[in-house]
């Protein structure tokens, strides 16, 4: 018998080895493919939820998935699911699925792709949440604070600081010209006009929400009707209002006082004063002003030289439409011990774009007033 010398003996056993270890991992394969094999399909990259009502959207999208054909949704522990058929139309597909009727609460979603022979992709995750009637009876309609005026001849309302995921606020209300209206206030607005407005309407709102700032749906809050007064006063705006004449001023008092348009500038501690520095002319004083529009008046205010009761006592009233012919407003006493706004009511409120005022008597040879004011009647 020959021997079989070392390297010989060792490269029998290596041999061996070899082919023990084949068999291993064949057997290896087998169980790995007993089920038939894996198939690694484009999952769904950069996926994102959006919430909405009782339904949330599922984005992301598919990079060269020419294999899939479908894409499978599990939530509820893989107790529901829907499937949405997919057809690659470009190298990387945008995708968003809706998943519909889901009751109000948080879910994760499993999302797998699939190709023509029931081989999946590599599962991806993603927590979503679906609104309803619970966070919808919990929504505040925004504070209405007040009423304002902006000038011409319609209302304005005022509101409170609106909440973060507050997307406006819808305001109803009847028109003369067009009948009912819808407009909208912004979040980042205070204050909204009414115009037009037909008197003695009703006027309702209710504010918008988004649960989530992404949210793919708005709820909204309950109506509320504002309770407008059948009448108030609102004081005419005097940006455009310009000084049109006056009998004296007097610039020695130190501009802005003493100058006929302190009467105007919406300010209490200046004033107009007539002449006393070179000359010293007596009742009557006058002033004229253009208020750039014609007004539906209801009232004009006036204010005294404030801690000064050495004006006049007695004052009358004119209003014009164009500037030129003059109608008498009322003649009325005023009390010059008062630092408060006085205000002066005509018989027959007049429309007026032009205002004059006369001061007729008083304990000195002079007049002055602090400002004044114009204010139209709104239902």
């Amino acid at each position: 018998m020959k021997r079989i010398s070392f390297y010989n003996f060792l490269l029998i056993s290596l041999i061996l080895v070899g082919i023990y270890s084949c068999k291993d991992m064949m057997d290896m394969h087998k169980e790995f493919i007993k089920n038939g094999e894996i198939v690694y399909l484009s999952k769904v990259d950069s996926i994102v939820s959006y919430s909405g009502n009782h339904r949330i959207q599922l984005s992301g999208y598919l990079n060269n998935a020419y294999n899939v054909n479908k894409i499978i949704v599990y939530w509820n522990d893989r107790a529901d699911s829907m499937t949405f058929n997919y057809a690659q139309t470009k190298r990387i597909d945008s995708l968003n699925l809706i998943i519909p009727n889901l009751a109000e609460k948080s879910y994760i979603f499993d999302i797998y792709t699939v190709n023509a022979i029931g081989k999946r992709s590599i599962k991806v995750s993603i927590a979503g949440t679906a609104y309803g009637d619970f966070y919808r009876g919990n929504l505040v309609t925004r504070t209405n604070n007040g009423y304002g005026f902006d000038g011409t001849s319609y209302m304005t309302t005022k509101w409170l600081t609106a909440d973060a995921l507050d997307k406006g606020t819808e305001i109803r209300y009847t028109t003369v010209a067009s009948g009912i209206v819808t407009i909208i206030l912004p979040r980042d607005s205070s204050w909204i006009a009414l115009p037009d407005r037909k008197a003695e309407t009703s006027v309702t709102f209710r504010t918008v929400y988004v649960p989530e700032l992404a949210a793919i749906d708005t709820f909204y809050a309950k109506w509320v009707t504002l309770a407008a007064p059948s009448y108030y006063e609102g004081k005419v705006s005097k940006k455009s209002w310009l000084i049109t004449g006056y009998d004296t001023q007097e610039p020695s008092e130190g501009a802005p006082n003493g100058l006929a348009s302190a009467l105007i500038d919406d300010k209490l501690n200046t004033f107009w004063h007539t002449q006393w520095d070179g000359g010293s002319p007596g009742y009557p004083h006058w002033f004229s002003i253009d208020m750039g529009r014609a007004v539906s008046i209801a009232s004009i205010e006036v204010f005294r030289r404030q801690g000064n009761d050495g004006g006049q006592t007695k004052h009358q009233f004119f209003t014009s439409v164009n500037g030129t012919d003059w109608t008498d407003y009322g003649t009325f006493a005023m009390n010059a011990k008062t630092n408060a706004g006085q205000k002066f009511i005509s018989t027959t409120p007049p429309t007026a774009r032009y205002i004059k005022y006369v001061a007729l008597e008083g304990p000195n040879f002079y007049a002055f007033l602090a400002e004044i004011n114009v204010y139209v009647g709104l239902k």
